[in-house]
């Protein structure tokens, strides 16, 4: 996770939106900074936003290459230019299935489309730090993701350019990371300290619900004898294709049953 420049840097790989983030380890603790992600935007300028939508949309160059546009732009192409772009690539990870796209797209697994989303992060992280390399990185996941989701999300990482083959694990669930953050805030003095008190060690329950998963589980956590914060899953929930997507999804059926009754 570590550069020579003494940066941390993590990824949450989204299925609506991601996001980018690095932090330097000081004697003051940890202060993470949510990156400003290029991108060209609706309108076709390019501009910066720390979310970038996880739609990839993909068009022929001057040579007749295909090439990936990752962003805001992608996402205005969706719907207009059908069987070119991919969103919600995340809820198919470590499927058999392939992605709606063109034949004549090289891309055509869910783990080739996430690693087009990892790379524009990537590469807009570099400009911005100054770095020629950022190969180390830590991936969120949802705690539901079963063995075969976990590599197809490593398998997007290795593409990238992402570093897989590490002492320390490359994927870190989700609610582990809520904790840790809010930890974090409340150590730093960015939310009311004391909300979760770890003096002895406590069952916390993470409701986290996302654009492609729901996560509902529950941890145990508190400090070990080295006063290092030992976070242990004790009930995850196994349903992960519940969230936001699927509420859309049933809520366009039940309309269009409705539309379809009206007289």
């Amino acid at each position: 996770m570590e550069n020579t420049r003494n940066y941390y840097y993590s990824i949450d790989l989204g299925t609506t939106n991601s996001v980018m983030a690095y932090a330097n380890m000081t004697g003051r603790g940890i202060r993470p900074v949510v990156l400003d992600i290029d991108r060209k935007n609706a309108a076709g300028s390019r501009s910066r936003d720390k979310l970038l939508p996880s739609v990839v949309f993909y068009y022929k160059d001057n040579q007749g290459h295909m090439q990936p546009e990752v962003g805001d732009y992608a996402k205005s192409r969706y719907g207009t230019k059908y069987g070119y772009v991919c969103k919600s690539v995340k809820s198919l990870m470590g499927t058999s299935d392939c992605v709606e796209l063109n034949t004549d797209i090289p891309d055509q697994t869910p783990a080739q489309v996430s690693s087009r989303i990892l790379a524009h992060m990537l590469s807009s992280a570099k400009k911005r730090m100054f770095q020629e390399d950022i190969s180390d990185v830590i991936i969120t996941v949802p705690a539901s993701f079963d063995w075969d989701q976990c590599q197809a999300t490593l398998e997007a990482a290795r593409l990238a350019g992402i570093q897989v083959d590490n002492t320390h694990d490359v994927l870190l669930y989700e609610p582990k990371a809520v904790i840790y953050d809010f930890l974090q805030m409340q150590e730093n003095g960015e939310i009311p300290d004391g909300l979760i008190n770890l003096s002895k060690p406590k069952n916390i329950l993470v409701f986290d619900l996302g654009g492609g998963t729901l996560d509902v589980s529950v941890h145990r956590a508190g400090y070990n004898q080295k006063q290092i914060l030992d976070i242990e899953d004790i009930a995850i929930s196994r349903y992960s294709r519940i969230g936001g997507d699927d509420f859309d999804e049933l809520l366009a059926l039940e309309m269009l049953k409705r539309f379809e009754t009206m007289n």
